[in-house]
């Protein structure tokens, strides 16, 4: 497993009206980042102008900032390409609060009052995200391979991806190295993806091994539960996709904002 890098600098954003709140984060963030350089701002202009500073890697913003609102103050910011790690908060649960969340690429959305806990477990979240994490892609097509690895590559985690078209070499590769998760596709030259994946996952219990498959039922999902292969995808998968199998080979909490945002596609897929 990859080893955490020695802990970040970054500069947050504590953008809220209460003054109170600000020194409450602010002492929350410091349990994480204790060289965390914490910008505050009380109004919409405020946290804007630090935004356009590009200084910014994090931030903290309640919706209901006065003069200028949180999400129109981040509609202007991705209008001069300025995209930080963004944690929402708010008094009310908005009855749009998931697609707003998406819209505005927020990585989840709060209702206060919260805990600190609950900022601590994102910020560990964050840090985690910023650490690279070594991946296994294989996938006998070029184009294929292509596809899911731009999938990966844009999700929140920072990856470092080692490719393969082969079974046997992906076999080679996992006694040889070391990886945080696998995507193996059922489409391999020599061993087939699903035997690679059954032999990597018996080799290495404690590794996400994810299998892809075309398409899936309960029927083969059952199959494959029984070869030991938990994790599988199905082709097209999205980026939210990859980013919940990442959580969970790290050990992260989901937030809530990505589970309602799964359910939701889920629940579409279904209708």
């Amino acid at each position: 497993m990859t080893q955490l890098s020695q802990p970040l600098t970054p500069s947050i954003l504590l953008a809220d009206p209460s003054a109170e709140m600000r020194a409450r984060l602010i002492e929350t963030v410091k349990l994480v980042f204790p060289a965390a350089r914490c910008l505050e701002a009380a109004t919409g202009p405020e946290a804007l102008g630090i935004l356009r500073t590009g200084s910014v890697q994090a931030m903290i913003m309640d919706v209901a900032l006065p003069i200028l609102s949180g999400p129109d103050v981040i509609t202007e910011a991705r209008k001069e390409g300025v995209r930080p790690f963004l944690i929402l908060t708010s008094s009310v649960v908005l009855p749009n609060w998931s697609m707003l969340s998406v819209e505005l690429q927020a990585y989840e959305y709060l209702k206060k009052p919260f805990l600190g806990e609950d900022i601590e477990n994102l910020l560990q979240n964050y840090l985690r995200m910023q650490t690279p994490t070594r991946l296994l892609l294989a996938d006998a097509g070029d184009q294929s391979r292509n596809v899911v690895r731009k999938v990966i590559n844009s999700s929140r985690f920072k990856v470092s991806i080692d490719e393969t078209d082969n079974g046997g070499h992906a076999l080679k590769l996992s006694r040889m190295q070391s990886f945080d998760a696998m995507f193996i596709d059922a489409n391999l030259a020599g061993i087939s993806g699903l035997e690679t994946a059954c032999q990597i996952q018996n080799l290495h219990p404690e590794l996400m091994v994810v299998s892809i498959v075309p398409s899936i039922d309960n029927r083969l999902a059952q199959s494959l539960k029984h070869l030991g292969l938990t994790h599988v995808l199905s082709k097209p998968f999205f980026t939210r996709d990859v980013d919940a199998m990442l959580h969970t080979a790290h050990k992260l909490r989901r937030p809530y904002l990505m589970n309602a945002v799964i359910k939701a596609a889920q629940t579409a897929l279904a209708v």
